[in-house]
């Protein structure tokens, strides 16, 4: 007779839209205005259902704030690359 072994199966973190805002697949004004509205205004942004963060927070300091405004500009409007300034909230 088989033997059945109790498990445990988790699902990974899959931050589909983080550093996409309005996740429309491009970054642009758009997302830096929604990213302001979120830290300074309390705006709230959807996070995607598996993601521990809002799309809102780069940084992945568990807040949209200052800094995530001014990683968001660096990306949009300096041509820095959202690869290397936004952290993966998944790690």
């Amino acid at each position: 007779m088989p033997a059945f072994t109790k498990s445990v199966v988790s699902i990974g973190c899959f931050c589909r839209c983080h550093g996409d805002p309005v996740c429309d697949g491009q970054l642009d004004v758009v997302d830096v205005v929604q990213t302001i509205s979120t830290a300074f205004r309390g705006s709230v942004v959807p996070r995607d259902q598996d993601c521990t963060r809002p799309r809102t927070d780069v940084d992945d300091s568990g807040i949209t704030n200052a800094t995530d405004v001014i990683l968001m500009i660096r990306a949009v409007f300096g041509g820095e690359s959202p690869v290397t300034l936004f952290q993966d909230p998944c790690n």
